[in-house]
């Protein structure tokens, strides 16, 4: 199991950020790799998604969700029923199963924001042991630059 853990300070109310990070018609606004889709239900009324242009079929069960006062947190389980999804013949997406963990608290009027990510990677992509490190820095610098966007999309009027 890899573990990321990323903290940020977005100068936006916390209502404001929970609001634009929780909804997932937003997600493509700010969150690296994920594409616009017109229809976010899918057939049974599971959430889904496009990465990068591409259907991504991953099931993401909400465990936690509340909102109170100057704190939030949102907690999920992710399974992909595939350990990867071809892009081109050139590409593929790694399907990283785990659980995401959104905490939100105000400080001094601003939002801090921290996500604990906790993910297998596929056995099947690790032929050599430094092939593990690339798939945790590539998530880490997702991961970095999604949270830098959301800041960004969270201090700009909307």
């Amino acid at each position: 199991m890899s573990h990321l853990k990323r903290t940020t300070r977005i100068h936006a109310p916390l209502t404001e950020v929970y609001r634009l990070a929780h909804d997932p018609k937003h997600w493509s606004d700010w969150y690296v790799g994920i594409s616009d889709e017109a229809n976010l239900e899918s057939p049974g009324g599971a959430p889904r998604s496009l990465m990068v242009g591409a259907p991504f079929p991953l099931t993401q069960r909400v465990v936690e969700d509340r909102l109170s006062g100057g704190q939030a947190h949102w907690h999920s389980k992710v399974d992909g029923p595939v350990e990867r999804v071809a892009v081109t013949r050139a590409c593929c997406l790694l399907m990283l199963s785990g659980e995401s963990d959104w905490s939100y608290r105000t400080v001094n009027g601003d939002t801090e924001l921290t996500v604990i990510m906790d993910y297998r990677v596929p056995s099947a992509m690790i032929e050599r042991p430094e092939d593990r490190q690339v798939v945790d820095r590539l998530e880490a610098q997702c991961l970095e630059r999604s949270l830098e966007n959301l800041k960004r999309y969270c201090e700009t009027a909307h």
